[in-house]
């Protein structure tokens, strides 16, 4: 529950939020516990998924709506102030995020990518979006990186969009995350000598770490 807590902490105060991908529906119901959204639409592109959502809303009376369709298709415009997209990968994120086929009003969005991470900040420029904050959470032996979003047009270096904007000044959870990832690269390097990505994957994250305690 950890990352879910972290993903609520970061949705702003608002009348509606949207939970795209809700799946067992926790995160919903937490943003209607906690104060955060008077209500909140639950989306999912999984039947299955939102048949869970409907049940826990309607076990405790929860003023939650569930919808099914992809991503924020489903959406009416200014219906919603805020949306949630987590737990799928950083390029479908992107994808629903500039799918053309969504309506506008939504100009705050906290996503929570499982990978692509690289990929995923550098293509926020051309979605016309910038990271307000960004937090790192440790659950199940992952490291997630969770993100708030706004409207903006900044371009990321290729060292923030691989390493993330805090890299310079890291907070320890990514510190120590960098530190498990280089003893893994150390470890398949050692296996595998002639991988060669492997080995420039490791000088690299090697020197960003080791500017930190310069």
């Amino acid at each position: 529950m950890k990352r879910l807590s972290a993903l609520a902490d970061l949705v702003p105060a608002c009348a509606v939020a949207a939970d795209v991908g809700c799946d067992h529906g926790l995160l919903a119901a937490m943003l209607i516990d906690r104060g955060i959204a008077g209500r909140v639409i639950a989306c999912d592109i999984s039947a299955p998924s939102l048949q869970k959502t409907a049940r826990l809303a309607a076990e405790r009376a929860l003023p939650i709506e569930t919808r099914l369709g992809d991503g924020l298709t489903v959406l009416e415009s200014g219906e919603a102030d805020c949306a949630v997209v987590a737990g799928m990968g950083g390029l479908e994120i992107l994808r629903i995020l500039t799918d053309p086929r969504r309506v506008d009003g939504i100009e705050r969005f906290v996503v929570g990518p499982h990978s692509e991470l690289p990929a995923f900040r550098a293509g926020l420029y051309g979605a016309g979006l910038r990271i307000a904050e960004e937090r790192y959470v440790r659950e199940r032996d992952k490291t997630y990186c969770l993100m708030r979003l706004e409207p903006g047009t900044e371009r990321y270096s290729e060292e923030e969009c691989e390493f993330g904007l805090s890299f310079r000044t890291p907070p320890l959870e990514l510190v120590a995350d960098w530190d498990r990832q280089i003893e893994t690269l150390k470890r398949k390097s050692a296996q595998n000598p002639a991988a060669e990505p492997l080995r420039l994957a490791l000088e690299r994250l090697t020197a960003v770490r080791n500017r930190i305690e310069s």
